[in-house]
């Protein structure tokens, strides 16, 4: 059961990656598009020293590379995005989600726009203090063939800015216009059922340039971290299980919402 207070919402994040893995030829090359994803909220990701952040559900990457000067269109189901929080896209052209001004499309009209804000800040302080001792210091950004730049907590409180977008009409009007070439597969899949099953999605890499199959060995030795209140003084599932278990969460949620939240 999904409590009240964390229901899912529509997340649009741009983003542009420089060395996509072209899954044909053994090639890397420049991918760049817009992912729909139905999430709670940002999440943490930790195995020893690497932290990643993560926004969970079912969804769809769409984008185009150019190969040999043809146009290639991308277009997968997924059933996460998981990137380097250090990678922040700010100013440069660095090869990441854009989770620093996501639009936020919320039909039931639940949230506000200034907790989706507290929670991108709470998930960068913590990959700041978990990667980095001092307090004030969140990021280390290394552009490719760019000087490195160390980023500070108030620039993140300054630079986060979430476009939130409410009620019912308001989603109508904004996925079944500007973005139906994202929103129609979405739907589509899921009045066929197709989302029911996360081993027939795909994870969107970033941090790895990757969109691949979900396969357990990749995931089973993360934690979620703000899953781990649940299992105090308890060994936790795997993360895997945990994953896999917001990811069903969400689509039984939207399954059972369709008339509201199915445009």
């Amino acid at each position: 059961m999904m409590p009240q207070e964390q229901l899912p919402f529509y997340w649009l994040l741009n983003f542009k990656l420089y060395d996509y893995k072209f899954p044909v030829g053994n090639m890397q090359t420049e991918l760049s598009g817009t992912i729909l994803i139905i999430s709670r909220q940002l999440w943490s990701l930790m195995k020893e020293e690497q932290i990643r952040s993560a926004v969970i559900g079912p969804g769809i990457v769409r984008g185009t590379t150019i190969i040999k000067d043809t146009v290639i269109e991308i277009v997968n189901p997924i059933a996460a995005v998981i990137f380097d929080p250090t990678q922040m896209r700010f100013d440069e052209p660095i090869p990441v989600v854009d989770i620093i001004n996501p639009e936020v499309v919320d039909p039931l009209a639940k949230g506000k726009k200034e907790e989706f804000e507290r929670v991108i800040m709470e998930v960068y302080s913590a990959a700041g203090n978990v990667l980095i001792p001092q307090k004030t210091k969140l990021a280390e950004v290394k552009p490719p063939g760019s000087v490195p730049r160390v980023y500070y907590e108030e620039e993140v409180v300054k630079t986060v800015n979430v476009n939130y977008i409410s009620g019912r009409l308001r989603t109508k009007f904004i996925l079944g216009g500007r973005y139906n070439i994202l929103y129609r597969p979405l739907k589509q899949r899921f009045m066929e059922h197709k989302y029911s099953d996360i081993t027939q999605q795909k994870i969107f890499y970033a941090d790895r340039g990757e969109i691949r199959d979900v396969k357990k060995e990749e995931l089973e030795d993360w934690i979620i971290v703000e899953k781990l209140q649940g299992y105090l003084g308890d060994t936790p599932p795997d993360g895997y299980t945990l994953l896999k278990d917001e990811y069903d969460n969400i689509v039984s949620f939207v399954e059972s919402k369709k008339d509201e939240f199915l445009i």
